[in-house]
This record gives C-alpha cells, structure tokens and sequence, in this order.
C-alpha cells in the first residue's frame, strides 16, 4: 500500500521541472527526431490510456476534524512499487543543473537506481578498483570535457557516490553484471604455450579466477548496501 501525506495547501510548494510530451514541446532539442518519429502524441495518448486503466484506482481519505470545503493537497511519498533506472551518467551531463534534475531524480520520481559494475570500466587500470571518484570523476572534470561520449569511463561514474546518494534518499541500490557475453577484456597475461584446448582452459580458468577476485571486492566493500536476489 502506498504512503500518503495530507497537507493544508499552504505546505511550501516543491520545485516541478518540465519534462517534453511532444516533439512540439521539446524545444531544447533534448531528444532527437528520430526519438520523435517513434514517440508520437498517438503512443503517448494509447500509454496514458493504458496507465488510467490498469495503474490508477479511486481511494477515499480521512483527513480528521477538518471543516468542509477546505483544500487540501495529497501527496504519495512511497511506494511499494519498484520504479528506477540506471544512475550511470552521474555527474556527466555537461551543466550543473542538468546533473542536479539528474540526480534528484532518484529519491522523488525514482525508488530504486542500477549502480554500474562493469569489469572492464570499473578496473581500467589493473589492481585499482574504481569505488571512489577521482579527479576525472568529478562535475567540472566533465563540465569541461568536449566530447564525454569518448571517453573511458563515460557513463561508468564510481560506485560509491551513487550509493551514498541512494542511502539518503531512501533509494534501493542494484548491482548490476560484471560482464556482458559481447563485451571484450584486456587481459595481460602473457605468452601461453600449448594445444588450443589447453589454452582455452587456462583462459577459462584465468578469467574465473580474476572474476572472483573482482565479485569478492565488490561484496566487501558494498556489503549492506547492495540488494542482492
């Protein structure tokens, strides 16, 4: 069941930012024409059909000793309903008040945030775990950075700012895979000798071994703080 909090309408008011509906309405040219092509004011109507259909009900309230025609304002302040996205461009948005809208996403429109964990982004260089943001991690790091896209750890923040972040908001934190089956690993090993099935196990066994190494340093230092299934 959902939480919900009556307020008198003279409750200080939060700030709403806008979001675009429509390609007539994205006039920052936030998302692309071809995002528009698809996203067409007919799928948005058919999807706020669906949403009063099969995610809204009416509910009655009682507000106590309160006298009749007074205003009041309801809002939702939790949900039992799991609804995140990726924090995976934290900090990385190029303006101050982008990565702020960015950020306070999760903890008001978000419960739940996926925290990158990514092996090959995560050790660029080997032995060093990036938990912790460094220099090139930072706001004006990327603020100043003329093409992020192209860069190393684009949209591969540190762990640990994104969950401090979550802990105070009351956002539920997700690992999320080491490993993609397409993604590729760096891996200095040196020459290894002998039949191609022998070298495939020492590379089987290799990368397993790195793999616990890596999953045992995520879980020590996270311990507590990821939701794990």
């Amino acid at each position: 069941m959902a939480i919900c909090m009556v307020t008198i309408l003279a409750c200080q008011k939060k700030q709403e930012y806008f979001f675009p509906r429509t390609a007539a309405d994205d006039t920052e040219k936030i998302m692309s024409d071809k995002y528009w092509s698809y996203w067409t004011p007919e799928v948005q109507a058919r999807i706020d059909a669906d949403i009063d259909k099969n995610r809204k009900a009416d509910a009655v309230f009682a507000v106590g000793d309160v006298a009749s025609g007074t205003k009041v304002t309801i809002e939702q302040i939790s949900s039992d309903f799991g609804f995140g996205a990726s924090a995976f461009n934290w900090d990385q948005l190029g303006k101050k008040v982008y990565n702020d809208i960015y950020k306070n996403l999760f903890g008001t429109l978000f419960n739940r945030a996926t925290v990158a964990f990514y092996w090959r982004e995560n050790e660029l260089q080997e032995g060093h775990k990036r938990f912790f943001a460094e220099e090139w991690d930072s706001e004006q790091w990327w603020n100043s950075c003329e093409q992020p896209h192209l860069q190393p750890h684009w949209r591969r923040p540190p762990s640990e700012p994104v969950i401090k972040w979550c802990e105070e908001h009351g956002v539920t934190v997700h690992g999320h895979p080491l490993v993609w089956g397409h993604m590729s690993i760096n891996l200095q090993t040196g020459s290894v000798t002998g039949s191609r099935r022998a070298k495939k196990r020492l590379w089987t066994l290799w990368i397993n071994s790195e793999l616990k190494l890596l999953t045992d340093a995520i879980v020590r230092h996270m311990r507590g703080s990821l939701r794990m299934k």
